[in-house]
């Protein structure tokens, strides 16, 4: 009677086997269809590194008008005259 409950788990545990291994490959392959991954890990980095170039959080090409180089500014060796 042992023997047979033996038996019965090894059958139970590769069912359960089976069944992880079909639902890992389902999950595994609608991630690639649908690029989740890619989306996941590129869209905060577009938010990054638009503040890395340009100091604020938004995507690099709609963030640069926003960088501190395109701000009006003009150099004077004299400074300005105190009023």
């Amino acid at each position: 009677m042992v023997i047979d409950n033996q038996g019965q788990a090894v059958t139970e545990a590769v069912l359960i086997l089976v069944i992880f291994l079909l639902v890992g490959t389902l999950v595994s392959n609608q991630f690639k269809q649908n690029q989740l991954i890619n989306e996941i890990v590129s869209s905060p980095w577009q938010r990054v590194s638009g503040m890395l170039q340009n100091g604020v959080w938004m995507s690099p090409s709609s963030g640069a008008p926003f960088h501190p180089s395109q701000h009006g500014r003009h150099i004077s060796s004299r400074g300005e005259e105190l009023k």
